[in-house]
């Protein structure tokens, strides 16, 4: 069955959304609110901005965790 456009995530509970708040992006990183806004400023974390909302990759949050695991 095809999703109806507009369908939101509650519908679609194996849904995962695309971007993430740079607060959901720390939590999964297992980093403080702070230290995230930090790292998203430098740049070592890319975000994009949709107005005055900040969001991360979700693509980006796991490279960053494929990249930890990969160093000895």
């Amino acid at each position: 069955m095809e999703p109806k456009p507009g369908a939101t995530p509650r519908r679609w509970p194996d849904h995962r959304p695309l971007t993430l708040r740079v607060e959901e992006a720390a939590q999964l990183l297992g980093i403080s609110r702070s230290t995230a806004y930090e790292h998203v400023k430098t740049g070592h974390i890319p975000s994009l901005k949709f107005g005055r909302a900040r969001r991360v990759p979700r693509a980006a949050v796991d490279q960053l965790i494929a990249e930890a695991l990969a160093r000895p």
